[in-house]
């Protein structure tokens, strides 16, 4: 408490706190306010991933080349031919640039209409989603057989439909599942020799096998976006949540004590009944003590006066609602 007449520019401010408080309890608002903060973070993800995904294929190439030189006569001798090189190298080629795409579009956030960003997204989970598919591909030309459907690769459309939780979309999530399902049997399909063959008794040939593998990519797609809207519903209560303590603090604290709100915030009840002790503190005699005395000088003296006193009533779990003049009101309880 620095002075009385310090305290009355205080309570224009809450006044104005009060206004600004208001739109608070608007939920558009502020539910629009996080939509902008999770468009900014969500296109800061995606160009970081399309910037991991370049900095990756180019390591990858700069460390591919030396050891297929190196491995070579090793993998000619287990696999009766050579390292495809150039097929690899294009593949990852391919992959730098596509992360390097990625991440301009997403990067230049400021000219990104909403309709672009969207058409960008399914874009961009769409080359992803295509990325194993891609690499499923390269390996049935090294292993030539169905054992290529066992190969790390398929593992890899999961890792991309688990990481499209990520994009807090459940359009998304279940756009990436189908598109990683349906390019795995476009693979076993078309491109693998010898895994097609219904009746073979042999588990990487029999064709409800590979039906199964995509059914449940595509069921993990959907699974990670209900995650996805359960992680989105989530972040909205905690925003909705913090953003009413916010508008309560803004409202009560300068009319309760710390402990009265607290007990507000903390409560599920909406009503309270209980005992309180109400405070009239007035100066005797202060009307003649004034007349005599320098404007500055009866300042001074308010500010001492009133700053021991709300100090006690503090002391004392009480709070000061008003300043009446030359005295003040308290409440206690």
């Amino acid at each position: 408490m620095q002075s009385k007449a310090q305290q009355k520019p205080s309570f224009t401010s809450v006044s104005s706190d009060k206004s600004k408080a208001v739109d608070t309890h608007h939920p558009e608002i502020s539910n629009h306010t996080l939509e902008q903060a999770l468009f900014s973070n969500i296109c800061r993800g995606e160009e970081l991933r399309g910037r991991l995904i370049a900095v990756m294929s180019i390591a990858a190439i700069a460390i591919f080349i030396p050891i297929s030189f190196l491995f070579e006569e090793r993998f000619a001798a287990v696999f009766s031919r050579s390292i495809p090189r150039v097929g690899i190298t294009q593949i990852l080629l391919f992959t730098a640039l596509y992360g390097y795409l990625a991440s301009k579009t997403f990067g230049n956030r400021r000219n990104l209409s909403l309709l672009r960003f969207q058409v960008a997204r399914y874009v961009n989970a769409t080359v992803e989603a295509a990325l194993p598919s891609i690499l499923l591909i390269g390996v049935t030309h090294i292993l030539q057989g169905p054992e290529a459907l066992a190969s790390p690769p398929v593992l890899i459309y999961f890792l991309f439909i688990i990481l499209s939780a990520l994009r807090f979309d459940l359009g998304l999530a279940v756009y990436t599942g189908f598109i990683c399902g349906v390019g795995y049997l476009y693979v076993a399909t078309y491109f693998v020799p010898n895994a097609w063959v219904s009746g073979s008794g042999s588990v990487l040939q029999e064709p409800l096998t590979h039906v199964e593998k995509a059914g449940i990519m595509i069921v993990a797609g959907f699974l990670t976006g209900i995650v996805t809207v359960q992680l989105r519903k989530l972040i909205f209560n905690v925003w909705n949540s913090h953003q009413e303590q916010g508008r309560i603090k803004t409202l009560f604290g300068q009319h309760v004590s710390d402990v009265v709100m607290e007990r507000i915030l903390s409560s599920s009840s909406s009503h309270d009944l209980r005992e309180v002790v109400v405070l009239f503190f007035d100066i005797r005699n202060f009307t003649s003590f004034s007349e005599n005395k320098e404007p500055v000088e009866v300042v001074n003296f308010l500010n001492t006066l009133f700053e021991e006193l709300v100090e006690v009533v503090g002391e004392n779990d009480g709070f000061v609602n008003k300043f009446l003049g030359d005295g003040f009101m308290a409440v206690f309880g």
